[in-house]
């Protein structure tokens, strides 16, 4: 698989990529990566491989953790791993600063039971109370934490669409809070279904979509055919993009090495039920190659960061999860972020 996979690779020439970059350069995008927080501390070699693959920004990730029943949001946990804690994002970014890469501060949450935080909505007035209350002190505390590392991105929430739509007033006032305190760029990350949805991206700097768009199911489609399936989506991102006047940010995006990679990724299987499925990298391929040709040409999306990048060590094999790490569209990622330098 690997072998035919790397044969179909070679056959998408660079000039290619060039050819399909009109007035706007690949260099000129945010060429990012989602850093995959490491358990334990890690050296700056650890950030080389991004430099590597010509990645120019890091996606770092501060996560926090909530219980449904009591909807406190709780960061720097005892126990937490080091790359999720502040110490360990303070010492992430300096080491990506000091090797030229700009770094995006990404909030996420955890929700117990649910893992992500899409579904998540407070029961009650006093469990919406106290969640607020404790979000505002987290994306204050990261706020602070951009700030002092003169970080050039912060997003004020991940994928928390729910909360978002239905307490939009709370979020204005938190983004006119955060600015009181941290002068870069505002982003939120919306998920695909919800960013539609999001009433105050104009009081953002950017419109953030984390973009798992179902494209076609099938276990290994024609790079065409994902082409085709983009223009579905498209006209909807666009008039979002002008009716706010804000240009639009790929906050997440990837592909996992397996079959039906392209289509609802939510359904496939997880990592664990998935570890006797064989790999599909041709897969993964497809999906990268459809993305950038149809998406780095536009000259409204500046860019966005890969889902997801590991420090060296950490599952090594990956074999059919996001990374593209090892895998033959590995090559992909790095043509792609290189093109028209």
């Amino acid at each position: 698989m690997i072998g035919v996979c790397f044969v179909y690779t070679c056959a998408i020439s660079a000039a290619d990529a060039t050819d399909l970059q009109p007035g706007e350069r690949a260099v000129d995008k945010i060429n990012g990566l989602s850093f995959t927080a490491p358990k334990r501390p890690v050296g700056k070699t650890a950030f080389e491989p991004a430099v590597a693959v010509r990645a120019n920004w890091l996606a770092l990730i501060p996560y926090a953790f909530v219980d449904p029943a009591k909807p406190d949001v709780r960061y720097d946990t005892a126990g937490q791993y080091w790359g999720e804690s502040s110490k360990g994002i303070t010492q992430s970014a300096r080491f990506a600063q000091e090797l030229g890469l700009q770094v995006m501060l990404k909030p996420h949450l955890w929700v117990r039971g649910q893992g992500w935080p899409g579904e998540f909505l407070p029961a009650d007035e006093t469990g919406w109370n106290l969640f607020l209350t404790s979000y505002r002190a987290y994306l204050l505390h990261c706020a602070g934490l951009a700030a002092s590392l003169n970080l050039s991105m912060l997003s004020v929430g991940t994928e928390l669409d729910l909360v978002a739509v239905a307490r939009p007033d709370f979020f204005r006032k938190l983004i006119k809070d955060i600015r009181a305190i941290y002068g870069g760029t505002l982003i939120y990350a919306a998920n695909w279904d919800q960013y539609q949805n999001i009433a105050f991206w104009d009081d953002l700097d950017r419109i953030g979509i984390d973009g798992y768009f179902p494209l076609d199911e099938s276990d290994t489609p024609a790079v065409a055919d994902l082409l085709q399936a983009w223009t579905k989506w498209e006209p909807q991102i666009k008039t979002v993009a002008d009716r706010f006047d804000r240009p639009v940010i790929f906050t997440e995006f990837g592909y996992r090495s397996i079959n039906g990679a392209t289509g609802k990724q939510w359904e496939l299987p997880d990592n664990a039920a998935a570890k006797d499925i064989p790999p599909n990298y041709a897969a993964q391929v497809v999906g990268y190659e459809a993305f950038f040709q149809f998406w780095w040409q536009r000259p409204y999306v500046k860019g966005g960061f890969l889902w997801k990048w590991h420090a060296p060590g950490r599952e090594t094999i990956r074999k059919n999860n996001f990374t593209p790490q090892d895998k033959p569209a590995e090559a992909v990622v790095q043509r792609w972020f290189t093109a028209g330098g």
